[in-house]
């Protein structure tokens, strides 16, 4: 039994890149981990819930990225099948502080300790980018520093709309309190778990102890974001990451709670502004040729 899959597929002067598997049956669910190579940040394949050290825990999936220090403890619990798959990228501390000064973010004076917060929303658009990223430089179609170029910009995007979040949710949190809070991300978990289930408004009020009405109003100015949109969002991105693999199209489909292959099409062509044929087509063709 595999433990965890660790493969850094590029490594540069200041950056390195890779995958990340830590199959379901692996101990390490039970047990504290430690991020052995940092400073990082994450983008998720699938659903998992992350509890940074005496933070909240967070779940995430491709809609939101994650900062790792070096040394960073941190536990994770199983919500998808596939275990816990992400890519990861690494910069230099220097680096990453210039992009976090760029955005007036708050960060550590340590080179190796410089992200202060956990995670940032991470817009789908962005998601794809860093998997295509990902895939080019896996089969050696990009120079180095393009690539190191590439990581950069996907790292400024993710800290600005960090900034302007986290911003809006201190905001959020003084007007609707911390047990709305609690009931967003508590939310957000079941839809992430339960990813292929249309849950009713009236469903997930009970489930998460708000009226329909709370609840649709509290998860909106939390995330910006109607629960509708969310829930397509976050199949659009489950749909996203199974689409480098044999599964047709159609199962994908009815895996993340869509009727029919025409449905998640049309739920990409809204969320991405492509067809998952046409990604799927495009991953799969040669890069080198």
């Amino acid at each position: 039994m595999s433990v965890e899959v660790v493969e850094n597929v590029v490594e540069g002067d200041g950056f390195c890149m890779g995958r990340f598997w830590c199959p379901p049956q692996s101990p390490l669910w039970n047990q504290e981990n430690v991020i052995q190579r940092g400073p990082i940040f994450v983008v998720p394949m699938t659903g998992v819930e992350i509890e940074h050290t005496n933070t909240r825990p967070i779940v995430t999936n491709a809609s939101r990225a994650m900062f790792y220090n070096a040394d960073q403890s941190y536990r994770r619990r199983l919500l998808d099948d596939d275990g816990d798959r992400c890519f990861y990228f690494g910069l230099s501390g220097d680096a990453i502080h210039e992009v976090l000064e760029a955005h007036h973010a708050p960060h550590g004076e340590d080179g190796q300790r410089p992200f202060e917060w956990s995670w940032a929303p991470l817009a789908p658009v962005l998601s794809l980018r860093a998997y295509e990223l990902y895939r080019r430089a896996e089969a050696g179609a990009a120079p180095t520093d393009a690539t190191y170029e590439e990581v950069l910009t996907v790292l400024d995007g993710i800290v600005s709309a960090a900034v302007a979040h986290h911003e809006a949710r201190a905001q959020t949190a003084v007007v609707v309190g911390p047990r709305a809070l609690d009931a967003v991300d508590e939310t957000l978990r079941l839809l992430v778990l339960h990813i292929d289930r249309s849950w009713t408004l009236a469903q997930l009020g009970k489930r998460v102890g708000l009226s329909p009405f709370h609840l649709a109003r509290c998860f909106r100015a939390c995330t910006g974001m109607t629960l509708h949109d969310c829930r397509d969002r976050l199949r659009v991105l489950y749909a996203l990451g199974r689409l480098d693999s044999s599964t047709r199209l159609v199962d994908i489909a009815l895996d993340a709670g869509y009727s029919s292959h025409s449905h998640l099409t049309q739920a990409f062509q809204r969320v991405l502004g492509q067809k998952p044929s046409e990604i799927r087509k495009r991953w799969r063709k040669p890069l080198l040729s």
